[in-house]
């Protein structure tokens, strides 16, 4: 694959996690396919803030206020990953599938031991994935292999106002590959998700 073809790719699955009405400018494609991650989320500070219905918690203790519909429509709508939840330790702010709260603190477990995340995987609606790599703030791995994988991608942000995070999971299916799709899954949410969630 030539590198202008990769390029024409990586803008287009940009394309399609933009928002509507985004009216920020677009990040520089630089033609890398790094992930960099870890450094990247360790620059992310979290602020509080305030929104319109809802509580990021649920209703379940201290939370910022955000608008549920907006952040459901916004997951609903993105295109690039397959599965996508965005969830707190205690609660399923909006998904893509059909979640239940009482899964939020497993879906939050994958942070708690990286010897037992890597050791026994991570299950995303009703599929195993193996953990290939953790980091202090995104987890990622694969099942299958080759054409047939499908690959699965966790971040967390800190709500330090809240001593808590906010974690965004996600699937996507080949021929996207880790190195493309977790940039755009960091970008997507840095964008579009934790804006509506006050951050």
């Amino acid at each position: 694959m030539s590198s202008s073809s990769s390029s024409d790719e990586f803008h287009s699955a940009e394309e399609e996690i933009a928002p509507a009405s985004a009216s920020s400018t677009p990040a520089r494609d630089t033609g890398k396919e790094e992930v960099d991650l870890p450094s990247a989320q360790a620059a992310v500070t979290a602020t509080a803030g305030t929104a319109a219905a809802g509580t990021a918690d649920g209703g379940k203790g201290p939370g910022s206020m955000y608008d549920a519909q907006a952040l459901q429509k916004t997951v609903a709508q993105q295109t690039v990953f397959s599965r996508m939840v965005v969830f707190t330790a205690d609660a399923i702010l909006a998904a893509s599938y059909t979640v239940s709260n009482d899964e939020a603190p497993y879906l939050a477990s994958v942070f708690d031991d990286r010897t037992a995340s890597v050791r026994d995987g991570y299950d995303i609606d009703g599929m195993h994935f193996d953990v290939h790599r953790f980091y202090d703030n995104l987890v990622y791995g694969r099942f299958g292999y080759d054409e047939a994988s499908v690959a699965f991608g966790v971040v967390r942000f800190p709500r330090e106002a809240y001593a808590d995070f906010i974690y965004v999971a996600v699937t996507f299916d080949s021929p996207m590959t880790t190195a493309r799709g977790l940039p755009l899954l960091h970008r997507f949410v840095s964008q579009s998700i934790l804006p509506l969630l006050g951050m």
